[in-house]
């Protein structure tokens, strides 16, 4: 229960301090909190939480080490790897099923005989 409180507490100070800058971090940290622990529904709806500034690094465009600090147990030390395919990572590869024709060919408006 001791991490959840940490996490309610750090939510609480993100909502006062924070910027919409890095907000889908928090919007995850969030649905991680959800997904361990019920609420109740007014609790939690129609709520944002905010990343706090100061989490933010100078640049814009990074977070600081203290952030990764908070964030390690939640996200754990192994970085993800994914297959490069034609110099791009590949997420998924999708099977090719195609429905059975079920309708004449097309043949555009212009060329139908009358």
């Amino acid at each position: 229960m001791a991490r959840a409180t940490s996490i309610d507490s750090s939510a609480t100070s993100m909502t006062r301090s924070g910027t919409r800058a890095a907000s889908s971090v928090a919007a995850w940290i969030a649905a991680v909190r959800a997904a361990s622990d019920k609420v109740p529904l007014e609790l939690v709806a129609n709520s944002e939480r905010t990343f706090p500034a100061e989490w933010i690094a100078p640049g814009g465009l990074d977070v600081t080490d203290e952030f990764v600090r908070y964030a390690r147990p939640l996200i754990g030390d192994d970085m993800v790897t994914l297959p490069l395919v034609d110099g791009r990572q590949r997420l998924t590869r999708f099977e090719p099923i195609y429905a059975d024709k079920k309708l004449p060919d097309y043949v555009p408006q212009a060329d139908r005989k009358k």
